[in-house]
Formats: structure tokens, C-alpha cells, sequence
């Protein structure tokens, strides 16, 4: 019997397990981040879809690998750039979405994102 490949979802416990958890998110509660590498697109109705979908794909570096993990994220609004929101990532440790709720709404609350 040949050796098999490791699954998607082999690779996908080995990434949560040896990159996220036992490095940064041992050492600190919640990680902030932005929710995209770059800022928001304006809409434009002339693109194809094609241009639309690239765009799309473009904006997903931040989240993939915690979609890939498993843990849990929330993007909140933080600021804005040439009237376009910015988006702040929050992700916590698996089984910890409680405390990353608490962060989100703390921040929420205290911050007048729309202003900045």
C-alpha cells in the first residue's frame, strides 16, 4: 500500500496547531491586524466581472489563514481612508471566542471610528 499524500484537512490541523497557537496566540489574548492588506476598492460599475472577482481574491490575505485554522476573527470598523472604511481583524485562540467578543465590543464602544 503507497504512502498517501497528506489531506487539506492533515495540513489544516498542522498549520492551527504549529503556527498560530503555540507561537503568538500563546503569548497574548487577541491578535489586531487589518482585515485586508490593502485599502477598500471604490465601486466601479464599468468593471467586468472577472476585474471584480480579482479584486475580491486580492483582498483575502489577511483572513485566509484563520479561515484555513479554524480560529475565530471578527473584522470591526476602525477608521476610514479617503471616506472608505478600514477594517481591524481581531482573532483569538480556538474555544476563546467569548474573550474575542469582549475585545470587539470594548473597542466598539470607545472608539468613534466613523470620526477618524
Amino acid at each position: 500500500m503507497a504512502l498517501q499524500p497528506p489531506t487539506a484537512q492533515h495540513l489544516r490541523r498542522l498549520a492551527g496547531a504549529h503556527h498560530f497557537e503555540l507561537s503568538v496566540l500563546n503569548r497574548v489574548s487577541v491578535l489586531a491586524m487589518p482585515s485586508t492588506p490593502m485599502t477598500a476598492h471604490r465601486y466601479n460599475p464599468n468593471q467586468s466581472v472577472r476585474e471584480r472577482i480579482d479584486h475580491g481574491w486580492n483582498m483575502l490575505a489577511n483572513t485566509a489563514p484563520f479561515n484555513m485554522t479554524g480560529h475565530p476573527s471578527i473584522s470591526v470598523p476602525c477608521g476610514k481612508s479617503y471616506d472608505l472604511p478600514i477594517g481591524m481583524m481581531l482573532t483569538g485562540a480556538h474555544f476563546k471566542d467569548g474573550t474575542l467578543l469582549r475585545v470587539a465590543h470594548a473597542f466598539e464602544q470607545q472608539m468613534s471610528w466613523d470620526k477618524r
